[in-house]
């Protein structure tokens, strides 16, 4: 009888228990249980899976509603974009994105990379293209591969073989404290080939442009006052210079050994000229203003190839010693209509017959009797 009771019992206890667990899910969705739904993390990663992740997660790829140590930290993010595999939906005050492509926008952040079209308040982005603005209101030409500044008021921009300065007033001092200045250009002075300086400077400093091979055409601006020494020295290839009304002072040796500069016309601002400022140049023909007051000695010395020399103003105070020396070649000198002190030697080494050209004046008359041998010609 103590077996039909003990199965009685058993049968009454497993009555009390009710039905096994079995495959009801609550409102969350997930068995058995009230779980929160799958949060999906888009933040930046570096791996591929796509794992759901409802608690802490160190890896890369994981979605996380807490912290990542591989992703974005720092809070809660804002919109912060990055290059991994994923996108991040979530919102930060600080973040940074690189790649090679940020679209992403932070109150605090920067971004970098190829194309970086970020925005942010405070913020910055890098990348590769034309030359950016150098100082405000200045910008170089479009189509520039390579540019910068020269102090503070003034950019230099490299395009199609042309250098252009523009800005305003004079170069910026050598860095190193020399007295010349070579510019932050010198890399191209193999490649230059025409130099347009732009209205607004008022001077070029020593050496500049000394030595650029390759360089054949200058144009100036009637702002320029100063050309300093030897600016545009050696320049062997140097065909053109186009002056402009402005010009007042010229160093000594700006266009020492220029072998291809054939004609040189100097504006009639022109106040001084250096010495040797064309010394052992090609220039055959030259025709020098009527406000020049001052010329050095050897200014033309050894001028193999000059032929042809026009003073056209009077205001001249005189020939110094070896203006023309050495000018084998040499032609003809228009002489200024007065001309206070007249050294002979400045013709030392020129052709016995060349013509001097005067209007007629009371020193005229007395280097006429003082030096017979030369060929003088009046004119009106």
């Amino acid at each position: 009888m103590k077996r039909p009771a003990l199965l009685l019992a058993l049968l009454l206890l497993l009555s009390a228990c009710g039905a096994p667990a079995g495959s009801e899910k609550d409102d969350g969705g997930q068995p058995g249980g009230s779980g929160n739904p799958p949060i999906t993390d888009t933040g930046s990663g570096s791996g591929a899976s796509s794992t759901t992740n409802s608690g802490d997660g160190s890896s890369g790829d994981s979605q996380n509603n807490n912290e990542q140590n591989n992703t974005q930290t720092g809070g809660q993010q804002d919109n912060v974009q990055t290059s991994g595999s994923t996108s991040s939906s979530g919102t930060a005050g600080t973040g940074s994105g690189s790649g090679t492509t940020n679209t992403g926008s932070a109150d605090t952040g920067s971004g970098s990379g190829t194309t970086n079209t970020g925005s942010a308040d405070t913020g910055s982005g890098s990348g590769t293209g034309s030359v950016p603005v150098y100082v405000a209101g200045l910008t170089p030409d479009p189509g520039a591969t390579d540019g910068g500044t020269s102090g503070e008021s003034m950019i230099w921009f490299f395009k199609d073989g042309t250098l252009t300065l523009r800005g305003s007033g004079e170069l910026m001092d050598d860095p190193r404290g020399s007295d010349y200045i070579f510019g932050p250009w010198r890399h191209l002075r193999l490649q230059v080939t025409r130099l347009v300086v732009e209205e607004g400077i008022t001077k070029l400093d020593k050496q500049t442009f000394a030595g650029y091979t390759e360089l054949r055409e200058v144009v100036l601006p009637a702002s320029l006052r100063t050309i300093d020494d030897a600016c545009f020295s050696r320049c062997t290839k140097l065909e053109r210079v186009q002056f402009s009304e402005g010009l007042a002072e010229m160093g000594e040796f700006v266009f020492y050994q220029c072998d291809a500069l054939k004609e040189i016309a100097l504006p009639n601002s022109l106040r001084t000229l250096g010495n040797n400022a064309f010394a052992q140049s090609g220039v055959q023909k030259v025709t020098l203003g009527a406000g020049l007051e001052k010329m050095g000695s050897t200014v033309f010395q050894e001028c193999k190839a000059l032929t042809d020399v026009v003073f056209t103003g009077g205001n001249l105070a005189g020939f110094e010693f070896g203006l023309f020396l050495n000018c084998s070649s040499l032609q003809r000198v228009r002489m200024p209509r007065e001309l206070s002190v007249y050294n002979d030697k400045a013709f030392n080494g020129c052709p016995d017959n060349v013509t001097l050209e005067y209007i007629d004046g009371p020193l005229m008359q007395v280097l006429l009797k003082l030096y017979p041998h030369r060929n003088w010609v009046p004119v009106q």
